[in-house]
């Protein structure tokens, strides 16, 4: 992965994170009436604070495939911090987001950059949720379930169905795990969808973490004015859960524009 690749890489990789963030973090408007039961363990959540991974990232989208390798690590609902490398090891991108604020230092560009959450909805035109990120990369429910919520099986699955505003969401749990194996999100007033699926269940501390996520987008492109696809596949190499806190060094180089 060199410059050349790196770069419109890099860039593909943050406008598809906002793009899915985008989609799902829209501010509720009307709720589905009418409900059903809804058993309270009905998704097995992260059992411990602290997750330490290594990934491996795979972008594909009508013009071009490019790949990564990244280190993750995350405080459950505190901290969110990534490191993007070439396969030399060379960084180039490093993340830090917390609930109220997100820093970037891009190393390719030498650039820094420190926003609060507002501004950076701002910038985006969008609302952006951590809460929806962290359930995305650890396979949990992105919005918590409620009376409104319809909950039946489907064939070999439990399905949550949930109305979010202008947003239809399907998750496919696994009954026998608790799982959720498939999430399908839909944009009840266009034809933008995400699909994400989660595969390659392995325990990790007696807990079922997928470690193969594709998350696959169909979305409006402004600019070009079509509707394009994307994909971004995303397989944990290794996983660690733990009690014992983690470091998240993010030191910005002084030399760096901010």
């Amino acid at each position: 992965m060199n410059n050349v690749t790196v770069r419109p890489m890099l860039r593909t990789y943050v406008t598809a994170a906002l793009l899915l963030l985008g989609l799902i973090s829209c501010k509720p408007t009307k709720k589905m009436a009418g409900g059903s039961h809804i058993p309270g363990d009905v998704v097995h959540s992260l059992p411990q604070p602290f997750l330490d991974s290594k990934l491996k990232i795979q972008l594909k989208n009508s013009e071009q495939s490019n790949s990564a390798r990244a280190k993750l690590r995350l405080q459950k609902d505190a901290v969110i911090w990534a490191s993007l490398t070439n396969s030399t090891g060379i960084e180039g991108l490093r993340t830090l987001i917390r609930p109220d604020s997100a820093f970037v230092i891009d190393r390719l560009k030498k650039k820094y950059e420190a926003l609060a959450v507002k501004d950076f909805s701002k910038q985006l035109g969008f609302a952006v949720d951590y809460a929806m990120l962290q359930a995305i990369l650890l396979g949990e429910l992105a919005i918590a379930p409620d009376g409104n919520d319809q909950y039946h099986r489907e064939d070999t699955h439990d399905v949550l169905y949930q109305d979010y505003g202008q947003l239809q969401i399907k998750n496919f749990i696994n009954p026998e795990t608790k799982r959720i194996e498939k999430v399908q999100i839909t944009d009840k007033e266009g034809e933008e969808q995400v699909l994400l699926t989660y595969t390659d269940f392995q325990a990790v501390e007696n807990f079922l973490f997928p470690h193969q996520t594709l998350i696959e987008i169909h979305y409006y492109n402004k600019e070009e004015r079509r509707y394009e696809d994307l994909s971004i596949s995303l397989e944990h190499t290794k996983v660690v859960l733990s009690k014992e806190p983690l470091s998240f060094p993010f030191s910005p180089p002084a030399r760096f524009e901010d």
